[in-house]
């Protein structure tokens, strides 16, 4: 689960334009992990990085059970916290290296077919969505039962089949699982494989 030092990564995965940036990601770090921000942080950021930060915490933590319908605009939220650029529409760019629902095609002996990575930048990361709840099973199940760490590890092989697929031009460098309003997870993959479910997990 993912803590101070390892959101720091987010720095690379969405590069940053300043100290100011990296800043930022600490801040948002500790809020989100203990909701106590760190005292040496929350000096050094300026008002208005801080509120957009807060801003962000308020609308998404202990947000449950939606995510289809909330995960584009959880990450797009992200990149106006952290202060980057969002994805412009999909379709915009040649190949879409930076897009929500990048397209991911399959071959069989018997057909294609095309699945969906929730975020994807290119040459950065790939990031598969779930969302738990806090109190019922709703969504992608109850956080810290036996059911929702069973659906968290799918996403983790989902994300990893994606990020393994020939047709993309690169082996992202960061595969990044995350439950909407909880946490994430992340894998590095500088060595060309991400390891099994926890084994590399920051």
């Amino acid at each position: 689960m993912i803590g101070i030092r390892q959101l720091a990564i987010v720095g690379v995965a969405f590069p940053l334009k300043n100290r100011s940036a990296a800043l930022i990601v600490s801040y948002l770090a500790v809020r989100y992990i203990s909701q106590t921000p760190h005292e040496y942080v929350h000096i050094c950021m300026n008002d208005v990085d801080r509120q957009r930060v807060d801003d962000f915490l308020t609308k998404w933590l202990g947000s449950e059970g939606n995510e289809r319908a909330n995960y584009q605009t959880f990450f797009g939220d992200l990149c106006v916290a952290l202060d980057v650029p969002a994805p412009p529409p999909k379709g915009s760019e040649a190949g879409d290296r930076y897009c929500f629902d990048k397209n991911i095609k399959f071959f069989s002996e018997k057909a294609e077919t095309t699945r969906f990575a929730d975020f994807y930048k290119e040459s950065h990361f790939l990031i598969e969505a779930k969302q738990g709840s806090t109190n019922s099973s709703k969504g992608h199940g109850k956080r810290g039962t036996k059911g929702y760490r069973d659906e968290m590890q799918k996403a983790f092989n989902q994300a990893k089949s994606y990020a393994y697929n020939r047709m993309l031009p690169s082996l992202p460098p960061f595969l990044i699982t995350c439950d909407i309003g909880s946490h994430f997870e992340v894998w590095e993959g500088f060595s060309g494989e991400y390891g099994s479910y926890g084994q590399w997990c920051r």
